[in-house]
């Protein structure tokens, strides 16, 4: 075991752990932005929304007291986890890196990979749990966008998402401002006929030969989308000495959600990461294994804070 009591934060190495980019398109931290909290357990005030839309009578006739209104709070409560994987790395391969450092990086950007796809995962279950999200629909025949009998062509994926968008507005008073796809409902959405139609130019001539988010977002702005987003991030759900087996971690699903542009505890947004403390690498010898020891870490709690505003489309594709 690690000697924690000469363990210390370092500092490069820390610097490194914040600055590595990733090969996959993660989104968690769109999904649930960060707000940075002082503790690692607190409280904050959930606000009624029904006392926020309710028109009160604001006639004062003379000599008369104004009408007055109240407002209701209630409270949740958030509770962070550190989160943390470590590794060693033996003289032996130090000596044979050409540069040792390098190797120190390496690690350090193995482990924070694996940590970010966890993290993806976890946000992905909390977002997608319809059971949480209820708001939703399960598209079925051909009412998805891509099905065996016609791919798609009687689909109408606008018509799902303004549903959508609509029964955020009329119970919350905003609309969804992010649309987040599954690479395989991204793919059914880019073959719907009607989408197709929409991005062909009046003189049947190609726009673009495939339809990107900007594209995307274009369509969906009717509807209040700001930005469309698609997760390309995989997974191996196979055990350690098993052959591989790759699966998409976010799959035929969109989610519609509404973010606040600037993260703030008194601010409607769909859900939060209260960020309690920030990326650090920790390292200390571990003499009878002949090892450096090296552990990246971060402590925070994903949590939804207003599920109302937000609607789950699920099932919109058959896979063909």
């Amino acid at each position: 075991m690690p000697d924690f009591a000469s363990t210390h934060v370092d500092s490069i190495l820390t610097r490194v752990s914040r600055q590595y980019p990733l090969g996959q398109i993660l989104l968690a931290e769109s999904l649930a932005p960060r707000v940075n909290v002082g503790k690692e357990s607190g409280i904050f005030f959930r606000y009624n929304k029904g006392d926020q839309a309710r028109i009160p009578y604001t006639s004062r006739q003379l000599r008369t007291e104004s009408r007055r209104v109240d407002w209701r709070v209630d409270t949740d409560s958030y509770q962070c986890e550190e989160y943390a994987l470590n590794d060693l790395i033996d003289d032996r391969e130090f000596q044979q890196a050409d540069t040792p450092l390098n190797l120190q990086r390496d690690t350090i950007e193995n482990l924070q990979r694996l940590m970010l796809l966890d993290r993806e995962k976890r946000v992905h279950g909390l977002v997608t749990d319809a059971a949480v999200v209820t708001k939703n629909t399960t598209l079925t025949g051909t009412d998805q966008w891509r099905d065996a009998s016609d791919s798609g062509a009687t689909a109408t994926p606008l018509g799902d998402i303004e549903t959508g968008s609509e029964s955020v507005r009329s119970d919350t008073g905003v609309r969804p401002n992010l649309a987040t796809f599954g690479m395989s409902a991204w793919l059914a959405f880019s073959k719907v006929s009607e989408i197709i139609d929409r991005i062909i130019t009046p003189g049947g001539n190609w726009g673009s030969p495939t339809i990107t988010t900007d594209q995307g977002r274009t369509l969906l702005a009717p509807y209040g989308i700001t930005k469309v987003q698609v997760s390309d991030s995989i997974e191996n759900t196979a055990g350690f000495g098993v052959a591989d087996s790759f699966s998409d971690i976010w799959t035929d699903q969109v989610l519609l959600s509404f973010t606040t542009p600037s993260p703030g505890l008194k601010k409607v947004s769909f859900a939060y990461t209260f960020w309690s403390r920030n990326w650090q690498v920790r390292r200390t010898r571990v003499e009878q294994q002949h090892s450096d020891w090296m552990e990246p870490s971060y402590v925070a709690d994903e949590k939804i804070i207003a599920a109302d505003v937000a609607y789950l489309i699920l099932d919109v594709s058959d896979g063909t």
